[in-house]
Formats: structure tokens, sequence, C-alpha cells
């Protein structure tokens, strides 16, 4: 009895490490390529985005190969609030890791990991799967890419149930 109940906290603990793992991010990202217009078609709640009924982001990149960042909250269609912030990645080797820096110690993860090769939408998490932002060229996104994104990250143990999708 004492046996199977530790084999049994075993399998759940390895299964807790397990979805607790940092994503895999992409090999490559070509920062000019991601550079522009992106829709957010859903994510993980956050505190900054409750009242939002959508957002969008707007990526620029600089001289310095840094991005400024300018993210949009709608409510109602009208622009709620906005943030700009500058994105740069610490580690010249993991392009796909970058941090978004706000000001006033307001700093957040932003790696991206998953990447259409034509950059037509993305997916961007941090460590040990905490925040995901579904990010798209266009809105509404078609329900099959949706769907198969959905699966992809289920299968790279994200909890898609808790995603809040966004209202176009």
């Amino acid at each position: 009895m004492l046996k199977s109940i530790l084999i049994g906290m075993l399998i759940v603990t390895q299964f807790s490490f397990a979805n607790a793992q940092d994503p895999e991010v992409v090999k490559e990202v070509d920062l000019q390529k991601y550079s522009g217009t992106w829709f957010e078609i859903g994510h993980f709640p956050t505190f900054f985005q409750n009242l939002c009924d959508r957002s969008e982001a707007k990526y620029t990149l600089n001289n310095d190969a840094t991005i400024t960042v300018l993210n949009t909250c709608f409510r109602n269609d009208k622009v709620f609030t906005t943030i700009e912030g500058k994105a740069f990645a610490p580690n010249a080797n993991e392009p796909a890791k970058l941090v978004v820096d706000f000001g006033f110690g307001r700093k957040g993860d932003y790696w991206i990991v998953a990447l259409e090769q034509n950059y037509q939408w993305a997916v961007v998490s941090g460590p040990q799967k905490e925040s995901l932002f579904i990010l798209a060229r266009k809105a509404p996104m078609d329900a099959e890419t949706l769907s198969a994104i959905l699966k992809n990250l289920e299968d790279r143990g994200f909890d898609t149930k808790k995603i809040i999708f966004d209202k176009y």
C-alpha cells in the first residue's frame, strides 16, 4: 500500500515538474520581419488586461537592435489604455528570448515559442509557461489555424483552458 502511494506521489510530482518546465523557444527570429502590428487573439489572465476586450501591439525595430513596443488595450472599440516599452534580447545566442522593459521596474519575459514561417502568427510565453499570448497579423484568426495552435500548445504542456480570447 505504502509503495503504491509513493509511486503515485512520484508520478504526480514528475507530472507537475514536467508542466512547470520552461517552454522551448523558436531557434531563429528575424526581428525586422517580426516588426509591425500584431493583434492579440488570446492570452492567459493578466492583471493589466482584465478590462480589455481586445489588444494589439506595434513593434518597431531600432538601430541598436532593441524593439520599441506599443501595447494598446481596447474597450468597447475605443482605446482604453496604452503602454510603451523597449524589448531586447539579453543573450544574442537566444534571440527569441526577449525581455520587455516598460520602465519603473516593470519588466516581463517575452519568449517566442511558436512562429509561422511567414510571420503571420506567433505565440509568446515566458519561464515555466506562466504567461501566454497568441498573436496574429489579422484578426480574427482562421479557426483551423487557431485549432492547430491550441493542439500544439496542449501537446507542449500549456493549459489552454486558461486562455481568454479577445473579442473581434
